[in-house]
């Protein structure tokens, strides 16, 4: 029994994830790639106003990082991260290299699951976390301790979060319909909006052509827009509401789109998970969920009471189905199954 009972915690604790976050992914991002941002040969050039992430690796230059953001980070990346000539308010963590090129501040920590590396001219107002080794000249200015051969915790899993997005965008884009809309005239879309969750389909071109979307109905109401087409393109399209709703409660969810134009400026949380994104310039106020996101467009936090960021949680307490749960807190199905099954095995085996 008491080997029985020792295999049982194990059980448990393997399954509960090891990082450290607990958020829910759209509470806590303004801008999320679940593959790189920017190039090597592009580097990309803005700022985000809100914490931001990528699955792979990032190429900031000239860059401005979570400047009115709540959280502790500006910045989680699975991959490496090449910064220069930018400014980062908050800790930056990365399961790859760091790299400091030169005209770069940073307010904050740095956690690197591989090397930290700096050029003269940075300035580090924090700690230095390394697995690997930190080589730092003198002409870089680094606040508190540089540790190296450190152990890297994430406090975030990329791979979570992309996998978790990337069943949203599915399971958004696979409701069906709830309203359509009308054209009065080719450039306006009207949609009467019911409490609760509405959803309604529109393909790329239609949603590009429209100046304004006008929505009307009850003040509580959701609108999840699923985008059709694999190629897209969206410049400034308006949003006018009759009540106390805000673009808050509005998802642009481009879940078939592999290729994605952004051209200026719009007030909408963005999902398209797949879609090489490129952003030239503008401004999208909101979320900015992308598969891979080039250019130097500018990306705000919406404020208000519910931090301006769409909210999951309309569609069922406590999980969506199709979307994982939180990180951080198993599901509880899931805990029974595995200790039933382990029970049963050493049942069996004795």
């Amino acid at each position: 029994m008491r080997r029985i009972a020792v295999l049982l915690c194990v059980c448990f604790f393997v399954s509960v994830p090891a990082f450290g976050f607990s958020e829910n992914p759209f509470d806590y991002f303004n801008v999320y790639s679940l593959n790189n941002i920017g190039s090597s040969s592009k580097p990309y050039g803005s700022d985000f106003q809100g914490t931001a992430g990528a699955g792979g690796n990032v190429y900031f230059k000239s860059f401005s990082g979570n400047t009115t953001g709540a959280n502790d980070y500006s910045l989680h990346v699975g991959g490496d991260v090449v910064l220069k000539n930018g400014s980062y308010s908050k800790d930056i963590e990365a399961g790859g290299d760091i790299t400091l090129k030169g005209g770069t501040y940073m307010g904050g920590n740095l956690y690197s699951g591989g090397n930290v590396t700096a050029r003269a001219g940075n300035s580090v107002n924090g700690n230095i976390d390394a697995s690997g080794t930190i080589t730092i000249p003198r002409q870089t200015w680094v606040s508190g301790s540089k540790n190296s051969g450190a152990t890297y915790s994430p406090y975030v899993d990329t791979q979570y979060i992309s996998d978790y997005f990337l069943s949203a965008s599915n399971y958004y884009g696979s409701l069906a319909p709830t309203t359509t809309y009308t054209s009065p005239w080719c450039s306006l879309l009207e949609i009467d909006l019911k409490n609760g969750v509405n959803v309604v389909i529109i393909d790329a071109e239609t949603l590009k052509n429209a100046s304004e979307i006008r929505a009307t109905g009850a003040e509580d109401a959701t609108l999840i827009i699923n985008v059709v087409g694999t190629n897209a393109n969206l410049d400034y399209t308006g949003l006018t509401w009759d009540s106390d709703i805000n673009s808050s409660q509005v998802m642009l969810n481009y879940y078939e789109a592999e290729n994605l134009n952004l051209t200026s400026s719009n007030d909408f949380n963005i999902l398209a998970p797949q879609a090489d994104t490129y952003f030239s310039s503008g401004l999208v106020t909101g979320h900015l969920i992308v598969g891979n996101l080039t250019g130097g467009g500018q990306v705000n936090v919406r404020s208000g009471s519910d931090g301006g960021y769409f909210n999951p949680d309309i569609f069922t307490d406590p999980v969506t189905p199709g979307i994982p749960v939180t990180p951080g807190i198993p599901e509880p199905a899931t805990i029974l199954l595995l200790i039933a099954g382990l029970v049963r095995l050493i049942v069996c085996k004795r």
